[in-house]
């Protein structure tokens, strides 16, 4: 796939339309309800799907890796409404996948109607005018795409808190990191289907995605987190990336105290399927019996050690700023810069981050 800079709308599509072709014949040929009988008829309901004798996967992937690039060209050129825009954000959600490989229990009929659905949209949206200077403007060093359908009564407050932005990011002292204060942002509503994030940036674009919405501190502090990664990867040099890399490992290996648990002690854990905290009502070998049922009305027992296990695993991630910072370090190294940006990073990660940016 080329990158998404080097494609217009126009090409994107001229990529997309022959995998699309492909697709539409499997439909018309039958092929999609052949390999859904085939499917049902399976002793264990599932097929080998990367097997193309019979599975469509490869149309699958190359459709899906391909309308990235179209959905992405179309909010960056293309007019999109209000009127349209709930439409083109389904859409995009049924064509945008994390994941290139279809799922094992895919009903592919039923697929195959979403997506001429979604195709549908996106080929009204490509014949839709070019955006005109009305949907960008200028906020700071920011350029913004209002891609959206917005008016500027909507828009108002987020003007506002990148304006903050841009004043929190000059005040840390941090050495050169006002460099990232530059280029397009761009406004979205829910592209990905598990994208909850208010903004996100866009590595291989070099660009700012921001939701619009719920505009609050934690928006805040997600956009600053998000020209965190682009510090990271642009601008911090090797010895700042080693010092930080440093105090996550010393958190990450940091000791953590477990307490024990005994009959009649709620579980400071969440169960799935279970609300709430559920108690301890009795000991079965190495099981835990709490006071909650299954779907089938049987007693739901807990491994004792694996209860524990999560228990330990819970207590470690508290050691960092936010439960999202123990990923990785670099995620760590943004949540940090946008804690610190809003006065809110604690001891010792506001020493070490003082510490490691001075490298």
């Amino acid at each position: 796939m080329k990158r998404l800079g080097a494609l217009t709308s126009d090409q994107a599509w001229a990529e997309i339309k022959p995998w699309w072709d492909m697709v539409q014949d499997m439909a018309e040929t039958g092929f999609f309800a052949e390999v859904d009988a085939k499917v049902s008829r399976a002793t264990d309901g599932y097929i080998n799907i990367r097997d193309p004798r019979t599975s469509p996967w490869w149309a699958y992937a190359q459709l899906h890796k391909a309308a990235y690039s179209l959905v992405m060209a179309l909010v960056q050129e293309r007019e999109i409404t209000a009127a349209n825009a709930k439409a083109f954000e389904k859409a995009s959600q049924v064509l945008l996948v994390s994941d290139y490989k279809p799922r094992k229990n895919i009903v592919w009929s039923n697929w195959y109607e979403k997506v001429k659905a979604a195709i549908g949209v996106v080929q009204r949206v490509l014949t839709a005018p070019s955006k005109t200077a009305d949907n960008k403007f200028l906020v700071g060093p920011f350029e913004v795409v209002n891609s959206v359908g917005k008016s500027s009564a909507d828009l108002a407050p987020l003007v506002k808190l990148l304006d903050v932005v841009v004043q929190k990011v000059k005040q840390l002292p941090v050495s050169g990191l006002e460099r990232v204060l530059y280029g397009r942002v761009m406004l979205t509503g829910q592209i990905k289907k598990n994208a909850r994030l208010a903004a996100w940036y866009d590595i291989a674009e070099d660009q700012l995605w921001v939701r619009v919405g719920k505009y609050d501190l934690d928006f805040l502090h997600t956009v600053i987190h998000e020209l965190g990664h682009r510090w990271w990867r642009k601008f911090a040099s090797k010895s700042v990336k080693s010092a930080w890399e440093q105090h996550h490992l010393v958190m990450g290996f940091g000791s953590v105290e477990i307490p024990r648990l005994h009959v009649g002690d709620p579980l400071p854990i969440q169960v799935k399927g279970v609300k709430g905290n559920p108690v301890i009502v009795a000991e079965t070998g190495k099981y835990w019996e709490i006071d909650a049922k299954d779907s089938k009305g049987r007693p739901i027992l807990l491994d004792r050690m694996s209860v524990y296990d999560a228990m330990h695993n819970n207590a470690k991630r508290r050691l960092f700023p936010t439960l999202y910072s123990s990923t990785d370090a670099e995620e760590h190294f943004c949540e940090a810069l946008g804690l610190w940006a809003l006065g809110d990073l604690k001891e010792p990660h506001l020493s070490a981050i003082k510490s490691a940016v001075s490298k």
